[in-house]
């Protein structure tokens, strides 16, 4: 494999984007994405829209891991380490938002309109949707040093609730699990050179 340095990413600017678990990416694909836009509208006339999560923590950013997978090598009498087999295991995405506002806290808490503001349980209820990660290294709608994820399925739910014991923005957390699509790879990465605006 050669040195690649345009393959390189220095995630200084990002931001999620959601839209309901099979929504078609915008007609040019991964790069329509912008940093700065409110809404991406998807393919095709069947309508629907990629929406801004707005403002994240720069602090905290936007990050998922996989957990699980251990390996077990498996012998046989008459060979050592003649098999290794992997435990399942899982996605999760983690975000701070930073924004107050009643779409934020709607989606985040999966509340509703109540009493002139946003009613909220404490019990978790998951909602579930598609995502998609833009990571750049400018704030730059036309950058071209990008990273894109698109996670297929995801089960979101708050992660506390707003965190008001620091100097800087109140950042409340939400956490999502990824889950399998039928036939589809459950998260598409796209490398930079695909990223690139035309």
């Amino acid at each position: 494999m050669a040195f690649n340095d345009d393959a390189t990413l220095i995630a200084t600017y990002g931001t999620l984007f959601y839209a309901p678990v099979g929504t078609a990416l915008p007609a040019n694909g991964a790069k329509a994405f912008k940093l700065n836009s409110d809404t991406i509208p998807a393919e095709g006339s069947g309508g629907g829209a990629w929406k801004n999560l707005g403002h994240t923590s720069a602090d905290n950013k936007i990050s998922f891991s996989f957990d699980g997978g251990d390996a077990t090598t498996h012998n046989s009498w008459a060979r050592k380490n003649l098999r290794t087999t992997y435990a399942d295991s899982t996605c999760t995405i983690t975000a701070k938002s930073l924004q107050l506002d009643g779409d934020t806290l709607k989606l985040i808490y999966n509340g509703n309109d109540e009493d002139g503001g946003v009613g909220v349980g404490i019990t978790k209820k998951p909602q579930t949707f598609s995502l998609f990660l833009l990571a750049q290294e400018s704030a730059d709608d036309d950058s071209d040093i990008r990273f894109g994820a698109l996670f297929r399925k995801v089960s979101v739910t708050f992660d506390g609730g707003p965190d008001f014991s620091g100097d800087d923005f109140v950042e409340q957390g939400m956490t999502g699990e990824v889950e399998t699509v039928a036939g589809k790879k459950p998260i598409v990465f796209f490398e930079a050179s695909k990223m690139k605006q035309s």
